[in-house]
């Protein structure tokens, strides 16, 4: 869990690092020519490639902490069903003494 976080993080870095790199670059063209390039990348599909990324690397620890909150959902309902239940063990002893 923990390696696949850092994966995450270091993706993410990369991308960012890439995308401002890309911004820069682009930039610059447009201060040197006043004109925006058809080549200069499209920072919003650049954003929306990132955005894909992350969410399929993601993807897996999701369904992933998804089971576990169904599990603890169920832990908890089962608790409370053998709590109920011993409550009522309890008041059935007690009404006997």
């Amino acid at each position: 869990m923990v390696q696949l976080v850092n994966a995450v993080e270091q993706l993410a870095q990369k991308m960012a690092d890439s995308l401002s790199n890309s911004l820069t670059e682009s930039l610059i063209k447009n201060e040197e020519h006043q004109t925006v390039d058809s080549d200069a990348p499209d920072i919003t599909q650049q954003t929306a490639l990132i955005a894909n990324a992350l969410k399929e690397a993601l993807a897996p620890l999701t369904m992933r902490m998804d089971e576990k909150l169904l599990i603890d959902s169920s832990t908890d309902q089962s608790g409370k069903l053998i709590v109920n239940s011993l409550n009522r063990l309890n008041k059935i002893f007690d009404d006997y003494d």
